[in-house]
């Protein structure tokens, strides 16, 4: 797998986490030995990730081992496992057969190396937790390399790690059996372990049972023999024949060391042996044992009395328990008959029945050591009450008892009946585990040799189900190498795979078939040799033609786009050539209007200047429908007042309104709104061709503007009238170019037909909508919707208001290049009226020598000029000083020419012929800026 460093360290981690996850939970196989699976993930990882991510996951999930066992010896032979996996992969070797090497060679001498230096187990346990190392090994092994596999697989199916058939059919053989037989083994030592256990258990019960009885009996049959002789003492007060009484009962309870008879005052009458008395006490008075509990206890309660186990004193150190009767004559108390009882004989009971290492320890009421097996570190009369051994019977955690000493035995105990005494049966731990080990060690070996046995006869299995499929890719290849599928010929042996057995015959059968189809196909390619060349000289020809007609369409794409190019520059110097001498009209009548003419000059002055500026629509409509065709008419999207427009609309079709007199008017509906977003140049052109349209054809008629804001979203405004009106016929072709409703309606009314087709192209280009209801003698409505976004008022930029009087330049110096003679006499009439100094010059050379010989405040720079152009001089001015505002004035009036005046630096524009507002504005805009 390819990882990014930083992917990689993370699943890394996360491997490292669960493989110490799974450490830190061991799965125990018998005492001492367990099995860990942490380096599953380890192996997987250097398939996965490299060795780096399979050493790093290994010796950090070892550290969980040590949490478990404290001490890190598989650190090493799972360290070398995951090497050894590295080695067989860098040998192209296969893993599980190197693995098991490792592990039956190196392998299993390291982890004998290690447990034979370093642990304290039994030989047998060694051998068995070794054994449990190869079978932990091998199954990390094949678990691991199955998850590689797997994972591979999942993740990326087209890179999944491949192994050949013989090895995947072994390995999932091994892996599987292996497992199998594993878990077998695992439960069926489990079984054996548990059954082991409380066989031992078992036997220790009916041990401990069998020395309380004993116990019992050696305490009760001296009891009741004290009893039965109290009945002879009590009726005689002769000390001869208390002496034989004693005497006899010594003699048939061999295990009573002393006894005794006193009176009601506790002294001592007759004692045996007879002399006791004398080796205890010399004095005259005779022997009391009236502090004695056997004599107090028996004269207070009149009931038998056993005292505690206490250690003899003048007879040695023997363990002694005194046993009392008390003698009662008439009910009253007349005494008490006593037996010291010896019991060194409960050696006897310490029978070695399990086994030799078996012990045995017997408690009184007060839980002291009144016996134990000297194999046991217990002192006589030791108190137990707060031991281990107690707190492991009254509360059992564990199958077994670890002492101060750090000793394990597997205990158990029986209560002694009427003396509150316990009796403790036990045996070592290592005992018990000795005999699982054997057992587990037999068990285990044999699963190393069946894993063996599993691995040959997987093996044997995988080659003989894959050598027919080995073989039969083999005759596939060589067929492919050579590219004789047709001599293929399989003889492959039999397999025991049916599918295999079908492939071989149904493979020779296509051979068979493929060579048929071979010597067909032979005959087919000698009859298409023949057609090919025949295809290939009509192919030449048709080349020949294709090439010409080719050259043909060439040189009339090259002409057509000469010819497009000769229509822009046409129409570029025809707006230059019509606009030039339109200037000096425009600019003589606006003067002429400046000079306050009488009423009739004044009309007549107003209908030649409305008849000037119908010119120019009519110049910038073919200009319009020539952008149109060529796809270059570009739409903008600025904020705008709508009213604006409206109103500009209005200033431009009052003369021709009057003139026709017809009632013009605005009307807005209730969801109209005032600020949008778009073109609104463009929306004053469709609206004014919509406007003038209705006006020239609705004479002494009504013409109104309705607007409205169409579902609170688009804009929609109507143009009606109640003109002349139009059949279906005329309105199909209304908005076709330079055509109107018939010819008489063009002698009549008049009209290029262009407005209505420039009108369509612009709603459309806006994506908008138009749509016409008209009838004949009734008058026209026009509806356009137009899906313009809303604005707002404060994005609205303020401009200035259209105004004819010029500014007083009284202190300004204006420079004027200009080539044109007429345009010279209308400008510098124009800019007379400012009271500004002007200088004109002739060419562009010349408006380079003024401006270097004088100062001026303003420069008026035509663009095409003689002897220097307007862009060269513009240029050398700017060099002598680069703060002089320099104003393009010239006919080229498309978008693109006046955008390019003003990136080379020029204030700002004014397009030819002048009109006075325009040239007022341009003025009051450059002493505001000069401010």
């Amino acid at each position: 797998m390819t990882l990014a460093p930083s992917k990689k360290l993370i699943i890394t981690c996360l491997l490292c986490f669960i493989s110490f996850l799974i450490n830190l939970n061991p799965v125990s196989l018998f005492s001492g030995a367990e099995l860990v699976f942490g380096n599953v993930i380890a192996v997987a990882a250097v398939f996965l990730l490299g060795i780096e991510a399979g050493l790093f996951i290994c010796i950090i999930a070892s550290f969980a081992t040590y949490i478990n066992w404290q001490h890190f010896l598989l650190i090493v032979p799972f360290t070398l496992e995951i090497i050894s996996i590295h080695l067989a992969i860098k040998l192209k070797r296969s893993p599980l057969i190197l693995g098991l090497v490792y592990w039956f060679t190196l392998g299993v001498a390291i982890v004998a190396f290690e447990h034979y230096q370093s642990s304290d187990f039994s030989d047998v346990t060694k051998n068995a937790i070794i054994l449990k190392y190869m079978i932990n090994g091998v199954i990390n092994i094949s678990l691991g390399y199955v998850l590689a596999i797997f994972i591979s697989h999942l993740i990326n199916k087209q890179r999944t790690h491949q192994l050949n058939l013989p090895h995947l059919i072994s390995l999932f053989v091994f892996t599987a059996v292996t497992l199998s037989v594993l878990t077998n083994a695992f439960f069926w030592l489990k079984e054996n372990q548990h059954n082991k256990l409380a066989q031992f258990n078992k036997s220790l019960e009916v041990h401990a049972t069998h020395v309380a009885y004993n116990v019992h009996s050696l305490i009760m049959r001296t009891l009741d023999s004290l009893k039965l002789q109290e009945n002879h003492v009590k009726n005689t007060e002769s000390l001869t024949f208390q002496e034989k009484i004693l005497t006899q009962t010594a003699e048939l309870h061999p295990q009573i060391l002393t006894m005794l008879i006193t009176n009601d005052q506790g002294k001592v009458n007759t004692t045996y042996p007879a002399d006791l008395r004398k080796n205890i006490s010399s004095d005259n008075n005779g022997l009391y044992v009236t502090d004695r509990e056997y004599f107090s206890k028996a004269k207070l309660t009149l009931k038998s009395y056993i005292s505690n186990v206490f250690e003899g004193r003048g007879f040695g150190n023997d363990p002694i328990v005194a046993i009392s009767v008390p003698i009662i004559v008439n009910q009253a108390f007349t005494g008490i008959i006593e037996a010291s009882l010896n019991l060194n004989s409960l050696i006897e009971l310490d029978k070695k029945v399990i086994h030799p290492k078996q012990a045995l320890i017997i408690l009184d009421q007060t839980n002291s050591v009144v016996y134990s097996s000297k194999s046991l570190d217990y002192t006589f009369l030791q108190d137990l009450t707060k031991s281990e051994l107690l707190s492991h019977l009254a509360n059992k955690k564990d199958y077994f008892v670890v002492d101060k000493k750090n000793q394990h035995h597997i205990v158990q105990s029986q209560k002694v009946n009427e003396l509150n005494w316990t009796v403790i049966s036990l045996i070592p731990r290592d005992v018990f585990e000795v005999q699982i080990a054997k057992t587990a060690q037999k068990s285990v070996l044999l699963l190393i040799v069946s894993i063996v046995i599993f691995l040959l006869i997987a093996n044997k299995l995988a080659n003989h189900i894959a050598r027919p499929l080995s073989d039969l890719t083999t005759t596939l290849q060589r067929a492919s190498d050579s590219g004789q599928f047709h001599l293929l010929k399989l003889t492959i042996p039999a397999s025991i795979l049916k599918e295999t057995n079908l492939l071989v015959p149904t493979i020779n059968h296509f051979s068979i078939q493929l060579a048929q189809t071979l010597s067909s196909l032979n005959k087919s390619i000698l009859s298409a040799s023949n057609a090919n060349h025949k295809l290939e000289i009509l192919n030449n020809e048709l080349t020949s033609r294709v090439n010409k007609q080719t050259k043909e369409l060439s040189d009339a794409l090259i002409e057509a786009k000469s010819a497009n190019k000769a229509k822009s520059e046409f129409l570029a110097n025809m707006s230059h050539e019509i606009r030039t001498p339109m200037n000096g009209i425009l600019g003589t009548i606006q003067l002429l209007q400046k000079a306050n003419p009488d009423k009739e000059s004044a009309d007549l002055l107003d209908k030649a200047h409305y008849s000037s500026k119908a010119l120019l629509a009519l110049l910038n409509d073919i200009l319009d429908l020539s952008k149109v065709e060529s796809g270059k008419l570009t739409i903008e999207t600025i904020d705008f007042d709508l009213n604006a427009v409206v109103e500009s609309v209005n200033d431009s079709i009052s003369f021709s309104a009057a003139d026709k007199d017809v009632i013009f008017s605005v009307e807005f509906t209730a969801n109209y709104y005032r600020f949008w977003q778009g073109d609104p140049y463009r929306i004053r052109q469709i609206l004014l061709n919509l406007v003038s349209n209705a006006i020239k054809f609705s004479p002494n008629g009504k013409v109104s503007i309705t607007l409205d804001c169409a579902e609170n979203r688009d804009l929609n405004f109507k143009v009606s009238d109640n003109g002349i009106g139009m059949s279906p016929e005329a309105v199909e072709r209304l908005f076709h170019r330079f055509e109107q409703a018939d010819n008489s309606t063009t002698r009549k009314f008049g009209g290029s037909g262009l407005g209505m087709t420039i009108t369509y192209s612009l709603i459309e280009i806006m994506k908008g909508t138009i749509s016409v209801e008209s009838q004949e003698g009734t008058g026209t409505t026009i509806s356009v919707l137009l899906p313009l976004k809303r604005s707002s008022s404060e994005k609205i930029t303020k401009t200035q208001e259209s105004d004819k009087n010029l500014p007083d330049l009284s202190h300004y110096s204006i420079l004027v290049a200009e080539d044109n003679k007429i345009n010279q006499t209308i400008f510098v009439n124009m800019l007379k009226l400012t009271n500004a100094r002007i200088l004109v010059a002739d060419n562009g050379k010349q408006a380079v020598d003024f401006f270097s010989q004088e100062t001026f405040d303003l420069v008026f720079m035509d663009i095409q000029m003689p002897v220097m152009d307007g862009i060269e001089a513009f240029k050398n001015i700017k060099n002598i000083n680069p703060n002089i505002p320099i104003i393009a004035v010239t006919a080229n009036t498309m978008k693109e020419d006046i955008e390019r005046y003003l990136s080379l630096g020029f204030f700002s524009h004014i397009a030819k012929p002048i009109e006075l507002n325009n040239l007022s504005l341009v003025l009051k805009q450059t002493i505001k800026n000069k401010k």
